[in-house]
């Protein structure tokens, strides 16, 4: 819940806003008019996490009862990035990689939105930087059986092309990107966490995500 909750509050097109609890509790709930399967955090937790996130400096609170704004976004980034992980498996299949985005749109559509380009593959629409061969993808795990049938994909110890993350709910679904005839990806604060998690290399692409998206973004509410 904590996790879903720092990515209403930094995603790049809140930047600056000020926030409610019950605002926030609407965010973690529903996106794009559709219902998920979150637990939904109560008002009196999402009090306490303000509470917490104020007294660490990341938020500020407009009197005593008043909204509250990001502060810190880039230290509530990174911490976020230390607290989230995401199971992997790897698959190979031996379709292009305009078949494999065609298969992802398909479960895409049929999934609701719960079937995505991840980490490298997202970060490489949203802010190419660091190229990483292999095709990485993100699914609800009700819909990962599909996701391996529609591509053709068998599970590998060696020799994948396919990455394809597991998370343990249906958060990093949040606000997904569409951009030009891209199947969806996950949202900037999503894909730096999946870069992060990735080490080495993504830690590279992750900070090229941050300076040329992130920042930019909140440029007028950092510190």
């Amino acid at each position: 819940q904590a996790l879903q909750v720092a990515r209403v509050l930094l995603h790049p097109a809140h930047a600056g806003r000020k926030w409610t609890l019950r605002g926030v509790q609407a965010h973690c709930l529903e996106w794009e008019g559709q219902a998920n399967a979150l637990t939904p955090p109560s008002l009196g937790y999402l009090s306490k996490l303000f509470q917490f996130l104020q007294e660490g400096e990341l938020v500020v609170r407009e009197g005593t009862r008043g909204p509250v704004r990001l502060l810190n976004p880039k230290r509530l980034l990174r911490a976020s990035a230390e607290a989230y992980s995401v199971e992997s498996i790897e698959c190979f299949s031996l379709q292009t990689k305009k078949q494999l985005e065609t298969g992802l749109k398909k479960l895409e559509l049929e999934s609701g939105g719960y079937a995505a380009w991840a980490a490298f593959s997202a970060a490489d629409i949203l802010a190419p930087a660091v190229k990483n061969d292999k095709n990485w993808m993100i699914v609800a795990p009700r819909f990962f059986a599909e996701l391996k049938r529609i591509l053709d994909a068998a599970e590998v110890e060696n020799g994948a092309n396919i990455t394809i993350l597991i998370p343990n709910n249906d958060g990093p679904f949040y606000s997904g990107e569409r951009i030009g005839n891209h199947a969806m990806c996950t949202n900037p604060v999503q894909t730096y966490w999946d870069l992060h998690s990735c080490g080495g290399r993504g830690h590279d692409a992750a900070d090229a995500l941050l300076e040329q998206l992130l920042i930019p973004a909140w440029k007028n509410v950092l510190p």
